[in-house]
């Protein structure tokens, strides 16, 4: 499997759904819950680097972050 990802520039992460689809048409992604990966990047240095975020994945990710920082408190 590494061997194919190795030939992969960049991955679109994330079902398209239509409820969240992009206005913008100037977007590389169909739906605001889809984010886009810079998989030789993030092969370089062993963490996941991204291209460009939807609204709504930047909003999933703000909470799950929040979510851990809350854990580590407690």
């Amino acid at each position: 499997m590494r061997k194919v990802i190795e030939m992969v520039d960049v991955l679109i992460c994330g079902k398209f759904i239509n409820e969240y689809k992009c206005e913008d048409t100037t977007k590389m992604y169909g739906s605001e819950n889809q984010y886009i990966v810079d998989v030789k990047a993030s092969l370089s240095t062993n963490t996941t680097v991204y291209l460009e975020k939807g609204n709504c994945f930047q909003n999933l990710e703000q909470l799950f972050n929040d979510a851990k920082y809350s854990k580590k408190k407690n």
